[in-house]
């Protein structure tokens, strides 16, 4: 199959060496695109919550708690962590497991937020 089939079959992976397709982003070993926000929040897991998966093996859809074995503090740290990097406050109500199952989840419930404080603000 050429890349160009491959793209039209799979249109979110990239052939080896390609590049992602806006600025920022990144591809991992999996060939799936991240942008800014899941690769920062990829960072947090590593960096701040201290995760041992590489993260060249982290998908954007594994559990939080399944894969990367955070826990309850862990969640908690989780969330002060993308209040402070993000500039986003998450309430009681979006601190959920529906919201904070992965990284794409918690990625979603950051650009919400970002998006709602950008309405309230105009």
């Amino acid at each position: 199959m050429s890349a160009e089939q491959d793209r039209a079959v799979c249109p979110h992976r990239v052939a080896p060496g390609g590049s992602g397709s806006a600025a920022g982003d990144e591809l991992t070993s999996r060939g799936v695109i991240i942008d800014d926000i899941e690769s920062a929040i990829r960072s947090v897991l590593i960096t701040d919550l201290f995760v041992e998966v590489p993260p060249e093996r982290m998908s954007v859809d594994d559990g939080l708690r399944s894969e990367f074995g955070l826990d309850s503090l862990g969640f908690v740290e989780l969330r002060v962590q993308c209040e402070n990097k993000f500039g986003v406050t998450v309430s009681d109500t979006d601190f959920s497991p529906e919201n904070f199952t992965s990284i794409r989840t918690v990625a979603t419930l950051v650009r919400d937020l970002q998006a709602r404080s950008e309405v309230s603000s105009s």
